[in-house]
């Protein structure tokens, strides 16, 4: 037992200085590029990450490392390609799929947090199912609503039209109710 907890320990620690260089090349990167309205969003999702890491080493929460991965790739995707690379306006099909491995990631997040805050109260599957689509249906539609938040503040351009935000939301649907079903199929 006490190996394997320090190789969850040495993967989370990986993961986090994986991220922690990326972030920095992006933070540079973003400079010489003249992007600087990333560079907030970029350490705010940094900040985010690094809290949850340390809420993990403290034993609060227990993330499994599927998921830790998954987050991470959703950062990069999100900050390097997405934003970095401009694939947000280049590619709506990028936009669409990050929308639902996002959510998706975001959903089995939340349920693993959940799950450790309720232990034992999650049994039936059916609403386990509920539980974890409407978490990440909700997260999505957050998502939309800080998105709506950014253009109207920063003067951004993250919702190019309704069409885009209807899309965006159904992908969120689409994302949220895969991570039910993969618990669902996944729970003993």
């Amino acid at each position: 037992m006490e190996k394997e907890d320090h190789k969850i320990k040495n993967f989370s620690r990986f993961i986090l200085y994986l991220l922690t260089l990326i972030i920095i090349i992006l933070i540079f990167g973003f400079i010489a590029n003249n992007q600087y309205n990333f560079i907030l969003n970029a350490v705010c999702i940094y900040i985010a990450y690094v809290m949850i890491y340390y809420i993990e080493k403290r034993g609060i929460i227990k993330i499994t490392r599927f998921v830790k991965s998954l987050l991470v790739l959703v950062i990069i995707l999100h900050l390097a390609f997405g934003q970095y690379f401009n694939l947000y306006v280049t590619n709506s099909y990028f936009d669409k799929g990050l929308h639902l491995i996002g959510t998706f990631a975001i959903s089995l997040f939340i349920y693993q947090v959940l799950v450790k805050l309720v232990e034992g109260q999650l049994r039936s599957r059916l609403f386990v199912f509920i539980f974890i689509s409407s978490v990440g249906i909700t997260s999505g539609v957050l998502l939309e609503i800080l998105e709506f938040m950014l253009d109207l503040i920063l003067n951004t351009d993250n919702q190019k039209s309704l069409n885009d935000t209807n899309l965006d939301i159904i992908f969120n649907i689409i994302g949220a109710s895969l991570a039910g079903f993969t618990v669902v199929k996944t729970k003993e």
